[in-house]
């Protein structure tokens, strides 16, 4: 159906774009324009559109993207995994995993902690 061919050509510019360059973010913009007419409230388009966004430095864009797909199906794990994505690219880790900073700077030091100890035990 055209629908689906719009989702998949602009997956297809998208994942290509990280081989070939930055080009095949902005065909895959353009691919998911045409395809938002045939049908407006697509998240699966939009989540896209927003890693091209992302692809071709527009990070505000991608997350406003992505969050306007959570408002418009809040079940969609495709957009929201890809906004954890974009948010730990961000370094905002919190974030990411939608928990507080303080929550994340104690798995941290919990993580170095066990690092530290399995280094010290390997070279006993």
């Amino acid at each position: 159906d055209e629908y689906a061919n719009y989702v998949n050509l602009a997956a297809v510019y998208n994942n290509t774009a990280q081989l070939l360059g930055e080009v095949l973010h902005e065909q895959a913009i353009e691919t998911v324009e045409r395809g938002l007419q045939v049908m407006p409230l697509s998240t699966a388009l939009r989540v896209q559109l927003a890693i091209a966004f992302f692809g071709t430095g527009k990070e505000a864009e991608a997350v406003e993207t992505l969050q306007y797909c959570l408002q418009l199906d809040q079940k969609d794990g495709t957009a929201a995994l890809t906004l954890a994505g974009v948010y730990y690219e961000q370094g905002r880790t919190a974030e990411a995993l939608a928990v507080s900073p303080a929550t994340v700077k104690r798995g941290w030091s919990l993580a170095r902690a066990w690092l530290y100890r399995e280094l010290q035990a390997a070279a006993i």
